[in-house]
């Protein structure tokens, strides 16, 4: 190993994506040499075979892998298995890289376990958004299911049946809020209580590190500057049950968001570029028109 490499290798990683669900949701007795795909499952896709598909049939899997391994998650796919537990990724291998991560986690905790991948990949902090759903819980800031290197990202969207967008922005979502939060939500107003009720319990855990914005997996990112009283009229007719535009709403509530940042003083963390999964418009990731959200909102 060269010097410069030796000194790039040891330097500690800030990750700042990550989507851990905790310790207490790995059931490390029941990990297959498929655990190390991750994001590799929509290369699956691309290649022809559907991760349904191929999980579970080794044949079918690596009868795949070959257009599959030469993608940066491919690739990720294979130096993690040769680094962790030095063995080819082959369909040879199958069952040795299946006990090898099984015998990783015996006699562990997930705690310990969890510890021991980010030492070995030497990332000393990191960002974590799992809280992608529904505004309704600040579980995963509180506790110590997540190791104390990481702290986290909320969102304020929500999705469902296929429809995805800033939370109160459906009728649906907003019946959800008013369950979780145990309120009425009859204006804008009580709808922007109630998101600043989810920000500033998220803020007291002293874990959250700043606002998550995913919305370029359903729509382009230009958010216009909405009057209140125009966001407050569709906002009305989505709680009667109107099928209506809801952009003007949408992007009232995202500046919301900023605002909201501004007042916390948090940071906001804004998904462009490569969008997960197959079929994605790679026109919504395009940066560029959040130009007049950043000359507005300086501060954030």
């Amino acid at each position: 190993m060269s010097e410069i490499r030796e000194f790039v290798m040891a330097q500690p990683l800030f990750e700042t994506h990550n989507h851990q669900g905790g310790f207490s949701v790995h059931n490390w007795d029941e990990k297959s040499y498929e655990e190390f795909a991750s994001y590799a499952t929509a290369d699956f896709g691309s290649a022809g075979c559907s991760w349904n598909e191929v999980l579970g049939n080794n044949e079918k899997f690596f009868a795949t892998w070959p257009f599959v391994r030469t993608t940066g998650y491919g690739r990720a796919m294979e130096l993690g298995c040769r680094e962790l537990l030095g063995l080819e990724y082959t369909l040879e291998n199958v069952d040795a890289i299946t006990a090898g991560l099984r015998n990783l986690a015996h006699g562990k905790t997930n705690k310990q376990v969890t510890e021991e991948l980010f030492a070995k990949a030497n990332v000393q902090w990191t960002i974590n958004d799992c809280n992608h759903g529904v505004p309704d819980t600040i579980k995963a800031l509180e506790g110590d299911d997540f190791p104390e290197s990481f702290r986290h990202v909320i969102r304020f969207e929500h999705g469902h049946k296929g429809w995805r967008g800033p939370a109160g922005a459906s009728l649906e979502n907003i019946k959800h809020l008013e369950e979780k939060f145990n309120v009425s939500i009859q204006s804008l107003s009580d709808l922007d209580d109630t998101l600043n009720l989810y920000a500033q319990q998220a803020k007291e855990t002293g874990k959250l590190a700043g606002y998550k914005i995913g919305l370029a997996y359903c729509r382009e990112l230009n958010f216009d500057d909405v009057p209140a009283t125009a966001a407050e009229n569709v906002f009305t007719d989505v709680l009667s049950g109107k099928d209506v535009n809801t952009k003007p709403l949408q992007d009232y509530l995202v500046h919301r968001v900023f605002q909201r940042a501004e007042t916390f003083n948090l940071p906001v963390q804004i998904h462009t570029g490569y969008l997960a999964g197959c079929n994605q418009d790679i026109r919504r990731g395009d940066p560029t028109p959040l130009v007049p959200i950043f000359q507005k909102y300086a501060n954030v």
